[in-house]
């Protein structure tokens, strides 16, 4: 970082200034003497206790000032020390810039005096201040403490008396210190006076990465010797003109300074203000593709007289127009396949005649925590944040949590659960459970399923599963054969569609090009399971070298890929859940998934995304979608045992519920429990953190019943009094975490409605008392499913059903 690209970056506000020892230069304290630090304040400590000159450390030296005199008066000097009188000019003028942020190992008040005198008052923070409680906007971050907090109290925590650097590690966690790094990051420069990177805080080694160092300049003093010279040089570029001479050279610059207009380009996300809408005629074959396989096109925004052409407008969307600035957090759920995505495109179309802000989340690239600082800090109009599939991306979702996002309404898309919870949401965020409104987007009304008969018509979208073409017959269609779900209705035409016989064909023409099959599996992977990832992080994790596909003629991966996107064509979950399904098989999918599991075990410690992908690819809930045999129920136990010996596996505690799981559908009990014990104990490591673990009792509940109806069902004697005490434990364990706000109590329920076998099998044998145990659990377990009965999660859902199941068991 040259001298003139850092203050141009510093006059524009894009740069950090972190102010060692030497920034304080010139600056008198309140016995009108310069600051002493490090060896020289070591021995006025020293001195002022009567043992003259030591070669023994700072902190040392403290501990016995405060032995032999008194932990006030150690305070009272280190006052008179460090408690300004005046300041330089060149520290106001520095002062006058607009820093993006400032740290400093300095525990004078010199920063704040200079700014207090540019009549820029800036807040003092220590390390253990509350980030959440501070605006950041305006602060001077006092890594080793703060002259003006300094008594008792803070005198053994937050004020290090220290000569030596300390680790990084020690600072790991705190959110001034993760801030701090992310600071280095999104920052144009990182100017830094003063520092000898010798003593205070150790930040070689964030430093040191090539894309910080690139933006890093040292200002020091002049004629340093060799050593320091030679020590700074390894870090950045360096300037040994002195923090007074850097002053005249900013005053300089600021004469000829014009501020830029050029915007900064956003990469990671989409901005959009006003957009123009350009017309576009869209293809019918493009039409086809969007509602055959999910591949979505600009045209299908298209529209005339204030409505669409090719797609429906949501009636969520004007509602969220009308609560929007009310709002902070606006939650989208709904099943696979049933239009998140098109939605959220849908409302940035109708933003753009708003006078609003909108950003959408594309892709994590090197400048985002720039692009994040500029979308919190404008404040001259409203803000939308767009995150589809947030879940995926909590990551980046909560680089927000120490931002000011007052102006800012969060779009959140999510898949439906039965049991959802906001809690990742909120600790991302920061904030509470009563900023969340949640809308659900499953079923049509009346409304939207009018449109989508005017879309239809217009467009020949025609299904044989139809009557005749007439408005009326459209409609029985919608609401009759797809039940007014948009999952239904494009698997309906699918289904009437060649796609699923041209990628058989395709498929089996495949057979023997393992890495083709692969990389078409790992496509619709990301379609089902919500993977953010780009081609080349597949060609990484399958170990594919791209010259294997750069000629663009493979049938398989030009059906599914598209190479000047950069991007998969079949976007629709629905579709690709289909694919897998009928057309890979759960063979040719496991073999891909250990293939993915495999590379990211060996990479995932230095890779924070590919721990996040491992834990998806652990999910017993993968397997679902495929059909229950014994055949498939064991190739998922051999899936689960053929990776437990990977290092993420052996310490997660998730994968062993996933694993008991596949084990219970396997009626392998005993393997079964042993993983619970392995759950158990892991969960005991994580209990002083306040952690419950209610997903490993509620599938132990399920592994006792099932393994209680399972003996039944074979033939081995098993007593009502035995029955009674299993389903008892299983209602204890049920019922031990139900209230965790992460619960989900969808498999509460399910393990719940097997006391219905339970009483089916052992009614006619149970005496008065086994009776009343059971029509206590059965009762309550009754109350809990009708409380939940009415809530918009359980829409569709069998508990109805259950219910009266249940009540039925007199």
């Amino acid at each position: 970082m040259n001298l003139t690209d850092a203050m141009n970056y510093a006059l524009s506000g894009e740069a950090i200034l972190f102010a060692g020892s030497g920034f304080s230069y010139g600056a008198k304290n309140i016995n009108k003497e310069s600051f002493r630090v490090g060896d020289g304040l070591r021995d006025a400590i020293a001195e002022d206790c009567g043992i003259g000159k030591t070669t023994q450390s700072l902190s040392v030296t403290a501990q016995y000032y405060i032995k032999k005199k008194s932990p006030q008066d150690l305070i009272n000097l280190l006052k008179a020390e460090f408690s300004v009188y005046s300041i330089e000019t060149w520290h106001n003028k520095l002062l006058s810039l607009p820093w993006k942020r400032i740290y400093t190992t300095n525990y004078d008040s010199v920063v704040e005096v200079a700014a207090k005198n540019n009549t820029k008052p800036i807040t003092p923070i220590v390390l253990s201040d509350k980030l959440s409680e501070q605006d950041i906007s305006n602060i001077c971050v006092h890594l080793n403490g703060y002259i003006d907090n300094l008594n008792l109290e803070t005198l053994n925590n937050e004020f290090k008396l220290t000569d030596t650097s300390y680790s990084c590690d020690l600072l790991e966690g705190n959110e001034w210190f993760e801030l701090f790094k992310e600071d280095l990051l999104s920052s144009s420069a990182i100017i830094i006076i003063g520092y000898s990177m010798q003593f205070d805080l150790d930040i070689k080694r964030l430093l040191s990465s090539p894309a910080i160092k690139k933006k890093v300049l040292f200002v020091d003093r002049a004629n340093p010797d060799p050593i320091s010279q030679s020590l700074l040089e390894e870090y950045g570029d360096c300037e040994f003109i002195g923090v007074d001479g850097f002053a005249d050279k900013v005053n300089e610059a600021q004469k000829n300074f014009i501020p830029s207009f050029e915007r900064k380009r956003f990469q990671s996300f989409e901005h959009e203000y006003h957009k123009t809408k350009v017309p576009i005629e869209l293809s019918f074959t493009e039409l086809n593709n969007f509602y055959t396989n999910g591949e979505f096109a600009d045209g299908l925004l298209s529209d005339k007289h204030d409505q669409y052409q090719y797609i429906i407008n949501r009636d969520l969307v004007d509602k969220i127009l009308r609560i929007y600035r009310q709002e902070k957090i606006i939650l989208i759920l709904s099943d696979l396949g049933n239009g998140k995505s098109v939605f959220c495109k849908i409302l940035r179309d109708h933003l753009r005649q708003e006078d609003v802000n909108v950003f959408t989340f594309a892709n994590e690239f090197e400048g985002i925590n720039y692009e994040i600082d500029k979308i919190c800090s404008d404040k001259t109009k409203h803000t939308f944040v767009i995150f589809d599939n947030y879940k995926s991306k909590l990551r980046i979702l909560s680089k927000f949590r120490y931002r000011d996002t007052s102006k800012i309404t969060f779009v959140l898309s999510a898949r439906k659960a039965i049991n959802p919870t906001n809690t990742p949401i909120i600790s991302a965020l920061n904030v509470q459970e009563n900023d969340i409104r949640v809308f659900y987007l499953d079923l049509l009304s009346s409304r939207e399923v009018s449109s989508l008969v005017y879309v239809i018509q217009k467009n020949a979208l025609y299904s044989s599963n139809m009557q005749d073409r007439s408005s009326e017959s459209i409609k029985y269609y919608i609401q009759n054969e797809c039940h007014s779900r948009f999952s239904d209705i494009l698997l309906q035409a699918y289904n009437s569609s060649d796609i699923k016989s041209r990628i058989t064909k395709l498929w089996d023409e495949s057979k023997g090009a393992v890495a083709i099959r692969h990389l078409a599996i790992i496509a619709l992977m990301k379609a089902v399971m919500g993977m953010e990832l780009n081609i080349a992080q597949m060609l990484d994790l399958l170990g594919i070298d791209f010259v294997l596909i750069s000629g663009k003629n493979n049938p398989l991966i030009n059906e599914i890929f598209n190479f000047d996107g950069d991007d998969v064509k079949i976007k629709s979950s629905i579709i690709a859940r289909e694919l897998l399904k009928t057309v890979v098989g759960i063979e040719n999918l496991m073999d891909t998934m250990k293939a993915i599991i495999h590379k990211a075990n060996i990479e995932y410690e230095c890779n924070h995304s590919y721990e996040e992908l491992l834990k998806n690819l652990i999910s017993h809930s993968h397997f679902r979608i495929f059909n229950i045999t014994s055949q498939n129920q064991e190739s998922i136990v051999k899936f689960y045992n053929d990776i437990r010996n990977y290092t993420f596996c052996q310490s997660n505690l998730f994968f062993w519920e996933q694993f008991a799981s596949a084990c219970i559908d396997c009626q392998d009990y005993s393997t079964a429990k042993r993983c619970l014990q392995n759950a158990y104990t892991m969960a005991k490591e994580k209990e002083k953190i306040g952690f419950e673990p209610f997903h490993v009792t509620n599938i132990e509940a399920r592994c006792i019943i099932e393994e209680l109806l399972f003996n039944a069902n074979t033939g081995s004697k098993v007593t009502s009094c035995e029955a009674i005490e299993a389903l008892v434990k299983c209602h204890k364990l049920l019922l031990k975490y139900y209230h965790n706000p992460e619960n989900n109590v969808s498999y509460t329920f399910r393990v719940g409605y097997k006391y219905v076998e339970v009483f089916n099998l052992w009614k006619d044998e149970l005496n008065r008392r086994e009776k009343s145990i059971f029509i206590e659990k059965k009762t309550e377990m009754v109350r809990l499913m009708k409380a939940k009965q009415n809530d918009s999660a359980f829409t569709g859902h069998p508990l109805v059903h259950w219910i009266e199941e249940l009540e039925a068991c007199k």
